[in-house]
């Protein structure tokens, strides 16, 4: 295990982790790159990765790997044929019991290589129902614990979502499973409207509509339309993608019945059953918030012995974190209902004819209700994230415990620098009972980076952090008396599943995905402060995260790659192992010899006009110039890379400065003028003009009342300035394609040194690119920096 040393803050302001360094100058081993795309991945975009079963003897989990199709949920298809979500592609699903000393993958001849996902257990604990594909489409699967036998439960296609929230249901007697199915006829928005659109027989044409031609009847628009259906302007694209039939399956008879069509109103889209088994709650399909500020969803009910869909609650917010999930909870003892609301938190309790009238908890506006978490076990009280009024924006949320009989909130101090990230329980997002009633949180201090596992005493006014750690923590839940059950990772552990201690002092792994990578070391870590200015003309104190190559210490200067992506804590990338395909996996550089910085960039808030690159510019130049200071690298060997805006800051950083030697950029957008009209191709929607306003770049609402803001916030503007020599690696399948082959053509016809890669079948994400691809990439990239850095 890792030994954790601080020198606190005081002559190089570092925090080091080590379990005592090597000899410098030694040299690592290459981890070779086939192995590393070929690394089994138990990452899931929101949604945890394992199940414990409700007895806690075992443990059902899903593991990625890495095909040669590849998938990418940010390209123009997200799904497979059959309906598959990109996210789901590569996953299989294996059993272990808690202790980890008996693993198998699940129904491996009934599925062969269909992927399986979204485990979920009986009450009982004998039986577990799950996702797959193997019959072309999602359906649903069972798997009996004790005959040791799979089935498919029903030849109905399911609705399957690319991120959590749409796993099995099981009523409270383990008769029935709730599920989302697919709605027959539903096409995607553009072919339906591609339909209709033609003319004359045998025409195909996509036709987009703006200002009084929307409203041209007959008129067959393809993008953003108005829907008539319970007063919502909803996107098709939304539509399409999440729209579901609710339904209930019998699991001795595969008999099911549509407790709400998708053509009712409210939209069903994500559904939830209460405690008993009476009602069935569902978030609608999200749509654009009033102003287009942020998505909303309705909340409603229906019984699930029959009837129509009652509104609940309408327009709520679609929350930060979690927005499947963290909308509304019910409790874990009776049939009481929360919901986050303005100004606090909203409950009712359901009895045999349906919700009392709600009643609004937690005070005045602005003390409660940022984002919902949890009922508190005993369901006496709600847990949220709450910013009293006054409360500095640089202070992390509070905790707020809101009494459901109606007093007042209890307000609990997190400490200095703490974020409260997700209650540890046996189910998502419901707290478990440790020892002397306390709760447990998983947490991260955002000073350091560390992962926290931080406890709630009853009575207490503030969280004690329990386990401190450089590491990255995934998935957590708590099992029987007070185990923990996590993904963890730290730089010398691969991710895998472990059991904590009750006490915390010790952990075992329960799953071994990667033995390949047994013996492969990826580097130290390291952590600074650095002063940097803001963009309100202040200034303040970030973290920077570097990781040296095995062997070597402060003083030895390696040459190394900057990872960026503006207002992200990438910084935390650095504590995990290395894997992460997020611009390119660390571990590629660290065991060839390179140093890693994760930089903390920051740029100011969305839906205001700023000046992107010149912040982003001044926050990033002190980080690294500080790094050279403290001997962890060589300042005049430095090469930068990022994804996504990732690109787009590195583009725009090396048409500022000539610090970097190379410079890599993959997937970006380098004209915010020329990509701000581009239309999407799910549908013809504005994404990208939203992006360019009101977000990322933040060029702000009217950006054509601003033409100077857009170039001076273009790297593709500034070519002529752009000295360093650039790779830009590109995926065919990505929206951006055009962005790189401008920039490649603008830059070559001006003589300067720069590669275009565009790689077939590959989409947004390099890390789900197909491995072939990703493999060819980062080799790509590694000789790229060998030939401008050594």
């Amino acid at each position: 295990m890792m030994r954790l040393s601080l020198q606190t803050f005081l002559l190089p302001c570092l925090l080091l982790w080590s379990a005592g360094l090597p000899a410098s100058g030694e040299v690592p081993r290459p981890l070779p790159l086939e192995t590393l795309y070929g690394a089994v991945s138990l990452d899931d975009p929101l949604a945890r990765v394992f199940e414990l079963s409700p007895d806690g003897a075992h443990l059902a989990f899903t593991a990625r790997e890495r095909g040669e199709a590849g998938g990418d949920a940010s390209g123009a298809s997200r799904f497979a044929d059959g309906g598959t979500p990109m996210t789901a592609l590569g996953r299989r699903l294996y059993l272990t019991d808690r202790d980890g000393r008996r693993s198998i993958r699940l129904c491996a001849a009934e599925l062969g290589a269909a992927n399986a996902w979204r485990p979920s257990w009986s009450p009982d604990s004998a039986r577990l129902a799950f996702y797959s594909d193997a019959g072309g489409a999602p359906q649903l699967w069972l798997y009996d614990v004790g005959a040791g036998r799979c089935a498919r439960v029903a030849d109905l296609p399911v609705r399957a979502r690319l991120w959590g929230g749409d796993e099995p249901q099981w009523s409270p007697d383990g008769r029935e499973v709730f599920v989302p199915l697919r709605p027959e006829g539903l096409m995607p928005p553009a072919e339906a409207v591609r339909a209709s659109a033609a003319l004359i027989e045998g025409a195909v044409v996509e036709v987009f509509c703006g200002g009084s031609e929307k409203s041209v009847p007959g008129a067959a628009c393809t993008g953003m339309r108005q829907e008539a259906d319970e007063g919502q302007s909803s996107n098709a694209h939304y539509i399409w993608e999440n729209s579901s039939d609710l339904a209930a399956i019998d699991i001795g008879s595969g008999m099911s019945r549509i407790l709400v069509p998708a053509s009712a109103g409210p939209r069903p889209g994500i559904a939830r059953l209460s405690p008993s088994g009476k009602w069935l709650t569902y978030l609608s399909v999200y749509y654009p918030g009033p102003g287009r500020q942020g998505l909303s969803h309705d909340l409603a009910y229906v019984p699930v012995s029959g009837g129509k869909p009652v509104l609940l609650a309408g327009a709520l917010k679609v929350p930060p974190r979690d927005f499947y999930r963290g909308t509304y909870r019910w409790s874990p003892v009776d049939d009481t209902l929360a919901w986050l609301t303005p100004g606090g938190v909203s409950v009712v309790r359901f009895g045999d004819k349906g919700p009392s009238a709600p009643r609004l908890l937690g005070g005045t506006a602005g003390e409660v209700g940022t984002s919902l978490i949890a009922f508190t076990p005993d369901g006496r009280s709600v847990v949220v994230a709450a910013r009293p009024e006054g409360r500095p924006a640089a202070l992390p949320e509070m905790l707020a415990l809101v009494p459901v009989d109606g007093g007042a909130p209890q307000f609990v101090e997190p400490g200095d620098g703490i974020r409260i990230d997700e209650p540890i329980g046996p189910r998502h997002g419901q707290p478990g009972s440790f020892p002397g009633g306390a709760l447990r949180f998983r947490g991260s201090d955002i000073r350091s980076g560390e992962a926290l596992i931080l406890e709630l005493a009853q009575g207490a006014a503030e969280l004690r952090t329990v386990w401190r750690g450089a590491a990255q923590i995934g998935s957590v839940a708590g099992g029987r008396e007070g185990e923990i059950f996590a993904t963890f990772s730290d730089t010398q552990t691969p991710p895998d599943v472990v059991r904590f201690a009750p006490d915390l002092q010790a952990r075992q792994p329960v799953t071994a995905v990667n033995p390949g990578l047994a013996g492969i070391d990826p580097g130290t870590t390291f952590v600074f402060e650095t002063a940097v200015p803001t963009h309100d003309g202040g200034r303040k104190q970030v973290r920077t995260m570097v990781r040296l190559p095995a062997g070597m210490s402060p003083g030895d200067r390696p040459p190394a790659i900057v990872f960026i992506y503006p207002n992200a804590d990438y910084s935390a990338e650095g504590m995990g192992f290395g894997l992460s395909g997020n611009p390119l996996p660390a571990a590629a550089f660290t065991t060839r010899g390179y140093a890693v910085i994760y930089p903390f960039v920051e740029t100011g808030p969305g839906g205001e006009a700023g000046n992107a690159l010149q912040e982003i510019v001044d926050t990033l130049l002190p980080q690294l110039y500080r790094a050279g200071d403290l001997g962890y690298v060589d300042i005049d060997r430095l090469a930068i890379t990022g994804t996504s805006f990732g690109g787009y800051s590195t583009a725009g950083v090396i048409s500022r400065t000539n610090l970097f030697r190379a410079a890599i950029a993959i997937n970006g957008i380098y004209d915010l003028g020329g990509n701000y009209g581009a239309l999407g191709r799910r549908g013809g929607d504005d994404m990208q003009a939203d992006w360019t306003e009101n977000t990322q770049p933040r060029i702000g609402p009217g950006a054509w009342s601003d033409i100077a803001r857009l170039i001076e916030n273009s790297p593709y503007y500034h070519a002529r300035k752009i000295h360093t020599p650039l790779l830009l690696l590109q995926g065919r399948n990505d929206v951006f394609l055009t962005e790189a082959q401008k920039l490649f053509v603008v830059l070559r016809r001006l003589g300067a040194p720069v590669q275009l890669a565009v790689y077939e079948g590959s989409g947004h994400a390099m890390a789900d690119w197909p491995k072939r691809q990703a493999v060819d990439g980062t080799l790509r990239a590694i000789e790229f920096l060998d030939r401008y850095l050594r």
